[in-house]
Protein backbone atom coordinates (compact mmCIF):
# COMPACT_ATOMS: atom_id res chain seq x y z
CA UNK A 1 0.00 0.00 0.00
CA UNK A 2 1.59 3.35 -1.04
CA UNK A 3 2.37 5.85 1.65
CA UNK A 4 0.05 8.87 1.68
CA UNK A 5 1.22 12.19 0.28
CA UNK A 6 1.95 14.93 2.80
CA UNK A 7 1.60 18.60 1.83
CA UNK A 8 3.97 20.72 3.93
CA UNK A 9 3.03 24.39 3.78
CA UNK A 10 5.39 27.27 4.64
CA UNK A 11 4.00 30.81 4.33
CA UNK A 12 6.85 33.33 4.29
CA UNK A 13 7.27 37.09 4.58
CA UNK A 14 10.68 38.67 5.26
CA UNK A 15 12.47 35.47 6.26
CA UNK A 16 15.77 35.51 4.37
CA UNK A 17 17.79 34.59 7.47
CA UNK A 18 15.82 31.44 8.26
CA UNK A 19 13.77 30.34 5.23
CA UNK A 20 16.46 28.13 3.70
CA UNK A 21 16.91 26.25 6.99
CA UNK A 22 13.17 25.68 7.26
CA UNK A 23 13.02 24.31 3.70
CA UNK A 24 16.12 22.15 4.21
CA UNK A 25 14.60 20.67 7.35
CA UNK A 26 11.70 19.39 5.24
CA UNK A 27 13.93 18.16 2.42
CA UNK A 28 15.88 16.11 4.97
CA UNK A 29 12.84 14.29 6.36
CA UNK A 30 13.00 10.50 6.53
CA UNK A 31 9.54 10.28 4.94
CA UNK A 32 9.62 9.89 1.13
CA UNK A 33 6.25 11.19 -0.12
CA UNK A 34 6.04 14.92 0.44
CA UNK A 35 5.32 18.07 -1.52
CA UNK A 36 6.56 21.36 -0.12
CA UNK A 37 4.41 24.41 -0.77
CA UNK A 38 5.99 27.83 -0.31
CA UNK A 39 3.69 30.85 -0.26
CA UNK A 40 5.17 34.29 -0.81
CA UNK A 41 3.18 36.74 1.30
CA UNK A 42 4.61 40.07 0.04
CA UNK A 43 8.12 39.00 1.04
CA UNK A 44 11.28 40.98 0.42
CA UNK A 45 13.49 40.27 -2.58
CA UNK A 46 16.00 38.15 -0.67
CA UNK A 47 13.28 35.82 0.65
CA UNK A 48 11.65 35.55 -2.77
CA UNK A 49 14.98 34.63 -4.36
CA UNK A 50 15.59 31.84 -1.84
CA UNK A 51 12.12 30.38 -2.46
CA UNK A 52 12.46 30.67 -6.25
CA UNK A 53 15.86 28.96 -6.24
CA UNK A 54 14.59 26.02 -4.19
CA UNK A 55 11.45 25.62 -6.32
CA UNK A 56 13.57 25.51 -9.49
CA UNK A 57 16.01 22.96 -8.06
CA UNK A 58 13.51 20.57 -6.44
CA UNK A 59 10.48 19.26 -8.34
CA UNK A 60 8.57 18.56 -5.12
CA UNK A 61 8.71 22.24 -4.11
CA UNK A 62 5.97 24.52 -5.46
CA UNK A 63 5.95 28.30 -5.12
CA UNK A 64 2.80 30.43 -4.96
CA UNK A 65 2.05 34.07 -4.20
CA UNK A 66 -0.63 35.54 -1.92
CA UNK A 67 -0.97 39.34 -2.04
CA UNK A 68 -3.42 39.63 0.86
CA UNK A 69 -1.24 40.18 3.89
CA UNK A 70 -1.51 37.64 6.68
CA UNK A 71 -0.39 34.12 7.51
CA UNK A 72 -4.00 32.95 7.39
CA UNK A 73 -4.41 34.09 3.76
CA UNK A 74 -1.02 32.66 2.79
CA UNK A 75 -1.67 29.30 4.42
CA UNK A 76 -5.10 29.00 2.83
CA UNK A 77 -3.55 29.75 -0.58
CA UNK A 78 -1.14 26.88 -0.01
CA UNK A 79 -3.97 24.68 1.18
CA UNK A 80 -6.01 25.39 -1.97
CA UNK A 81 -3.08 24.19 -4.08
CA UNK A 82 -2.20 21.14 -1.98
CA UNK A 83 -2.62 17.58 -3.22
CA UNK A 84 -1.78 15.66 -0.04
CA UNK A 85 -3.99 13.57 2.21
CA UNK A 86 -2.28 15.14 5.22
CA UNK A 87 -1.38 18.79 5.80
CA UNK A 88 1.69 19.90 7.75
CA UNK A 89 2.30 23.42 9.06
CA UNK A 90 5.71 25.00 9.44
CA UNK A 91 6.73 28.62 9.92
CA UNK A 92 9.59 30.09 7.91
CA UNK A 93 11.66 30.66 11.04
CA UNK A 94 11.30 27.16 12.52
CA UNK A 95 12.94 23.79 11.88
CA UNK A 96 11.23 20.44 11.43
CA UNK A 97 13.15 17.63 13.12
CA UNK A 98 14.18 14.78 10.75
CA UNK A 99 11.51 12.24 11.81
CA UNK A 100 8.72 14.73 12.23
CA UNK A 101 6.59 13.64 9.26
CA UNK A 102 7.03 9.89 9.74
CA UNK A 103 6.28 10.25 13.45
CA UNK A 104 3.10 12.28 13.00
CA UNK A 105 1.88 10.21 10.02
CA UNK A 106 2.33 7.01 12.03
CA UNK A 107 0.42 8.55 14.94
CA UNK A 108 -2.52 9.59 12.74
CA UNK A 109 -2.61 6.30 10.85
CA UNK A 110 -2.60 4.18 14.00
CA UNK A 111 -5.14 6.38 15.78
CA UNK A 112 -7.84 6.82 13.17
CA UNK A 113 -10.12 8.82 15.45
CA UNK A 114 -7.56 11.62 15.95
CA UNK A 115 -8.12 14.58 13.62
CA UNK A 116 -5.10 16.73 14.48
CA UNK A 117 -1.68 15.67 15.69
CA UNK A 118 1.04 17.79 17.25
CA UNK A 119 4.16 16.86 19.18
CA UNK A 120 6.71 18.15 21.64
CA UNK A 121 8.61 21.36 20.93
CA UNK A 122 12.25 22.26 21.39
CA UNK A 123 12.72 25.93 22.09
CA UNK A 124 15.53 28.06 20.69
CA UNK A 125 15.65 31.55 22.13
CA UNK A 126 16.59 34.50 19.98
CA UNK A 127 18.37 37.75 20.65
CA UNK A 128 15.79 39.02 23.17
CA UNK A 129 14.79 37.79 26.66
CA UNK A 130 12.55 34.75 26.27
CA UNK A 131 11.72 33.66 29.80
CA UNK A 132 7.99 33.83 29.11
CA UNK A 133 8.29 31.78 25.94
CA UNK A 134 10.36 29.13 27.70
CA UNK A 135 7.74 28.79 30.44
CA UNK A 136 5.04 28.54 27.80
CA UNK A 137 6.95 25.79 25.95
CA UNK A 138 7.47 23.88 29.20
CA UNK A 139 3.72 24.10 29.85
CA UNK A 140 2.81 23.08 26.27
CA UNK A 141 5.12 20.07 26.46
CA UNK A 142 3.45 18.93 29.69
CA UNK A 143 0.12 18.59 27.84
CA UNK A 144 -0.11 15.63 25.46
CA UNK A 145 -3.28 13.56 25.62
CA UNK A 146 -6.64 14.47 24.13
CA UNK A 147 -8.12 14.92 27.61
CA UNK A 148 -5.26 17.16 28.77
CA UNK A 149 -5.58 19.30 25.64
CA UNK A 150 -9.32 19.72 26.20
CA UNK A 151 -8.86 20.83 29.81
CA UNK A 152 -6.06 23.26 28.92
CA UNK A 153 -7.76 24.92 25.95
CA UNK A 154 -9.16 27.84 27.92
CA UNK A 155 -5.86 28.57 29.67
CA UNK A 156 -3.69 29.20 26.62
CA UNK A 157 -3.23 27.49 23.28
CA UNK A 158 -1.99 24.00 24.27
CA UNK A 159 -0.64 23.35 20.76
CA UNK A 160 2.12 25.30 19.01
CA UNK A 161 0.72 26.10 15.56
CA UNK A 162 3.77 25.19 13.39
CA UNK A 163 3.93 21.78 15.08
CA UNK A 164 0.57 20.53 13.87
CA UNK A 165 -0.43 18.05 11.17
CA UNK A 166 -4.00 17.17 10.28
CA UNK A 167 -6.02 15.11 7.85
CA UNK A 168 -7.11 17.17 4.89
CA UNK A 169 -10.55 15.57 5.18
CA UNK A 170 -10.92 17.22 8.61
CA UNK A 171 -11.27 20.59 6.90
CA UNK A 172 -14.67 19.53 5.56
CA UNK A 173 -15.86 18.93 9.11
CA UNK A 174 -14.20 21.75 11.02
CA UNK A 175 -13.10 24.43 8.54
CA UNK A 176 -9.80 26.18 7.95
CA UNK A 177 -8.18 29.32 9.39
CA UNK A 178 -10.42 32.39 9.56
CA UNK A 179 -9.54 36.06 9.34
CA UNK A 180 -10.44 38.37 12.23
CA UNK A 181 -9.20 40.47 15.13
CA UNK A 182 -8.02 37.39 16.99
CA UNK A 183 -5.07 34.95 16.92
CA UNK A 184 -6.15 32.78 13.98
CA UNK A 185 -4.24 29.68 15.11
CA UNK A 186 -5.82 29.71 18.57
CA UNK A 187 -9.29 30.39 17.13
CA UNK A 188 -8.93 27.36 14.85
CA UNK A 189 -8.15 25.09 17.81
CA UNK A 190 -11.05 26.50 19.85
CA UNK A 191 -13.44 26.03 16.93
CA UNK A 192 -12.23 22.52 16.12
CA UNK A 193 -12.61 21.47 19.74
CA UNK A 194 -16.10 22.98 19.90
CA UNK A 195 -17.07 20.96 16.82
CA UNK A 196 -15.76 17.74 18.32
CA UNK A 197 -12.31 17.39 16.77
CA UNK A 198 -9.93 15.04 18.56
CA UNK A 199 -6.43 16.41 19.08
CA UNK A 200 -3.39 14.72 20.59
CA UNK A 201 0.41 14.71 20.48
CA UNK A 202 3.18 12.26 19.81
CA UNK A 203 5.69 11.60 22.58
CA UNK A 204 8.53 12.97 20.47
CA UNK A 205 9.82 16.47 19.63
CA UNK A 206 8.74 17.51 16.14
CA UNK A 207 10.09 21.06 15.69
CA UNK A 208 12.64 23.54 16.92
CA UNK A 209 10.55 26.63 17.69
CA UNK A 210 12.53 29.83 17.41
CA UNK A 211 11.80 33.08 19.15
CA UNK A 212 12.68 36.48 17.70
CA UNK A 213 11.67 40.12 17.94
CA UNK A 214 9.88 39.82 14.60
CA UNK A 215 7.76 36.80 15.50
CA UNK A 216 4.06 37.43 14.83
CA UNK A 217 3.11 36.59 18.40
CA UNK A 218 5.21 39.59 19.44
CA UNK A 219 4.37 42.03 16.64
CA UNK A 220 0.85 41.39 15.33
CA UNK A 221 -2.11 43.16 16.97
CA UNK A 222 -4.14 39.93 16.75
CA UNK A 223 -1.89 38.43 19.45
CA UNK A 224 -2.49 41.04 22.13
CA UNK A 225 -3.62 39.84 25.54
CA UNK A 226 -6.97 41.56 25.01
CA UNK A 227 -7.64 39.69 21.76
CA UNK A 228 -6.69 36.37 23.36
CA UNK A 229 -9.15 36.93 26.22
CA UNK A 230 -11.88 38.11 23.90
CA UNK A 231 -11.82 35.08 21.59
CA UNK A 232 -11.46 32.48 24.31
CA UNK A 233 -14.21 34.17 26.33
CA UNK A 234 -16.52 33.85 23.34
CA UNK A 235 -15.85 30.13 23.02
CA UNK A 236 -15.88 29.55 26.77
CA UNK A 237 -19.30 31.19 27.07
CA UNK A 238 -20.73 28.86 24.44
CA UNK A 239 -19.08 25.91 26.19
CA UNK A 240 -20.57 26.89 29.54
CA UNK A 241 -24.02 26.98 27.96
CA UNK A 242 -23.43 23.63 26.29
CA UNK A 243 -22.58 21.91 29.59
CA UNK A 244 -25.38 23.85 31.35
CA UNK A 245 -22.97 25.55 33.73
CA UNK A 246 -24.78 28.86 33.15
CA UNK A 247 -27.75 27.35 35.01
CA UNK A 248 -25.58 27.07 38.12
CA UNK A 249 -24.14 29.59 40.58
CA UNK A 250 -20.89 30.61 38.93
CA UNK A 251 -18.09 31.61 41.28
CA UNK A 252 -14.94 33.30 40.04
CA UNK A 253 -11.71 32.28 41.77
CA UNK A 254 -9.72 35.50 41.98
CA UNK A 255 -11.03 38.82 43.26
CA UNK A 256 -8.18 41.11 42.27
CA UNK A 257 -8.15 44.00 39.85
CA UNK A 258 -6.64 41.91 37.05
CA UNK A 259 -9.36 39.28 37.39
CA UNK A 260 -12.10 41.91 37.20
CA UNK A 261 -10.52 43.26 34.00
CA UNK A 262 -10.35 39.81 32.41
CA UNK A 263 -13.87 38.82 33.35
CA UNK A 264 -15.51 41.76 31.58
CA UNK A 265 -15.52 39.88 28.23
CA UNK A 266 -17.51 37.03 29.78
CA UNK A 267 -19.91 39.53 31.31
CA UNK A 268 -20.31 41.13 27.90
CA UNK A 269 -21.31 37.72 26.53
CA UNK A 270 -23.97 37.45 29.23
CA UNK A 271 -22.28 35.55 32.07
CA UNK A 272 -24.04 36.00 35.41
CA UNK A 273 -21.56 35.86 38.30
CA UNK A 274 -22.76 34.69 41.71
CA UNK A 275 -19.64 35.70 43.62
CA UNK A 276 -15.86 35.59 43.98
CA UNK A 277 -13.38 33.36 45.81
CA UNK A 278 -10.02 34.59 47.09
CA UNK A 279 -7.17 33.55 49.37
CA UNK A 280 -6.70 36.95 51.03
CA UNK A 281 -9.03 37.37 54.05
CA UNK A 282 -8.74 41.16 53.92
CA UNK A 283 -9.69 41.26 50.26
CA UNK A 284 -12.59 38.90 50.91
CA UNK A 285 -13.88 41.13 53.68
CA UNK A 286 -13.60 44.23 51.52
CA UNK A 287 -15.21 42.75 48.39
CA UNK A 288 -17.67 40.45 50.19
CA UNK A 289 -15.92 37.49 48.56
CA UNK A 290 -15.79 33.93 49.82
CA UNK A 291 -12.52 32.87 51.43
CA UNK A 292 -11.33 29.68 49.74
CA UNK A 293 -11.29 27.73 53.02
CA UNK A 294 -15.03 28.40 53.33
CA UNK A 295 -15.73 26.64 50.05
CA UNK A 296 -17.85 23.56 50.81
CA UNK A 297 -17.05 20.07 49.59
CA UNK A 298 -18.83 19.23 46.34
CA UNK A 299 -22.12 17.39 46.71
CA UNK A 300 -24.61 16.25 44.09
CA UNK A 301 -27.13 18.78 45.40
CA UNK A 302 -25.10 21.98 45.31
CA UNK A 303 -25.17 24.17 42.22
CA UNK A 304 -21.73 25.78 42.34
CA UNK A 305 -19.55 26.04 39.28
CA UNK A 306 -16.08 27.57 39.60
CA UNK A 307 -14.05 29.46 37.02
CA UNK A 308 -10.45 30.01 38.08
CA UNK A 309 -8.87 33.11 36.55
CA UNK A 310 -5.49 32.77 38.24
CA UNK A 311 -2.74 33.00 35.62
CA UNK A 312 0.33 31.99 37.66
CA UNK A 313 0.93 28.30 36.77
CA UNK A 314 2.00 27.23 40.28
CA UNK A 315 -1.03 28.87 41.88
CA UNK A 316 -3.31 27.48 39.18
CA UNK A 317 -2.11 23.95 39.93
CA UNK A 318 -2.65 24.44 43.67
CA UNK A 319 -6.21 25.58 43.02
CA UNK A 320 -6.83 22.56 40.82
CA UNK A 321 -5.55 20.12 43.45
CA UNK A 322 -7.53 21.89 46.18
CA UNK A 323 -10.77 21.57 44.21
CA UNK A 324 -10.11 17.95 43.26
CA UNK A 325 -9.66 17.09 46.95
CA UNK A 326 -13.04 18.66 47.60
CA UNK A 327 -14.57 16.34 44.98
CA UNK A 328 -14.96 18.98 42.28
CA UNK A 329 -14.40 17.43 38.84
CA UNK A 330 -12.47 19.42 36.28
CA UNK A 331 -14.61 20.19 33.27
CA UNK A 332 -17.86 19.36 35.07
CA UNK A 333 -17.60 21.49 38.25
CA UNK A 334 -14.72 23.84 37.46
CA UNK A 335 -12.66 25.15 34.56
CA UNK A 336 -9.21 26.74 34.63
CA UNK A 337 -9.41 29.95 32.62
CA UNK A 338 -6.29 32.10 32.73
Amino acid sequence: MPQPLVSSIIPFYNSAETLAQAIESLLQQDYPRQEIILVNNNADQASRLIAKTYSEQHPQIHLFTESRQGVMFAFNKGLANSKGDFILRLDADDIALPSRISDQIHFLQTQADVDLCSGLVRFEKGEIPSGGFQKYVDWVNSIQTEEEIKKAMFIESPIVNPSLMFRKSSLDKFGTYRAGNFPEDYELLLRWQEKGAKMAKTDNPVIIWRDSASRLTRTNFRYTEENFYKIKSEYLMRHLKQIQATDKKIMIWGAGKKTKQRIHFLKAYGLAIHGYIDVDPKKCEKDHSLHYLELPDKTSEDQLFILSLIAIPESREKIKQFLLKKSYKEGRDFILFA
